[in-house]
């Protein structure tokens, strides 16, 4: 009997032992940031802003640029924010295309636009329903360009090139 109690209490030290070890492992991990904490889905309905053309629309994500050439690569394009534990922004993102490579052909009368629409912070428990109206701003030059830029482009397309009349960039 003295022995089933020994092999009783040494059962319990494991299981203390090892639920201590287990938190101090997911804690670690969580002050380190390096789990992915879900956002909520959410859609969000966004109104054009009148200063953009209605019509059909190339959109990409930014892969180079030669003189007037950028190249954008289409299909899928996703961008994602990457939060921290406390689903702050780090300023980080991933992003990805799963199409071709279009050439977009800048000429001097090309209407240049950012996109400085502000969307939101997710709501922790609703979602608003309410349109967001886009907000625009012509800009003179397409500078700061990086490889999360998303990229709208309005214009005559042939094959693998459009000659662009207005671009939109959103810059990550």
């Amino acid at each position: 009997m003295a022995n089933g109690m020994r092999v009783g209490k040494w059962v319990i030290v494991g299981i203390a032992l090892t639920a201590v070890i287990a938190a101090a492992f997911v804690g670690g991990r969580l002050i380190a940031g390096q789990w992915i904490i879900p956002a909520a889905n959410r859609e969000l309905h966004v109104e054009p802003s009148s200063l953009l053309p209605q019509g059909e629309a190339i959109n990409g994500l930014y892969v180079d640029r030669v003189d007037n050439a950028l190249r954008i690569g289409t299909g899928n394009v996703e961008v994602h924010a990457v939060f921290d534990v406390n689903g702050k922004p780090t300023g980080e993102f991933n992003s990805r295309y799963d199409g071709p490579v279009v050439e977009i052909i800048l000429a001097p009368d090309t209407k240049l636009y950012r996109d400085d629409t502000d969307i939101p912070p997710i709501p922790s428990d609703t979602v608003s329903s309410a349109p967001i109206q886009q907000v625009v701003t012509r800009i003179d030059a397409l500078d700061d360009l990086t490889p999360h830029t998303t990229i709208t482009v309005w214009g005559k397309r042939s094959g693998d090139r459009v000659d662009a009349d207005v671009v939109l960039v959103q810059i990550h």
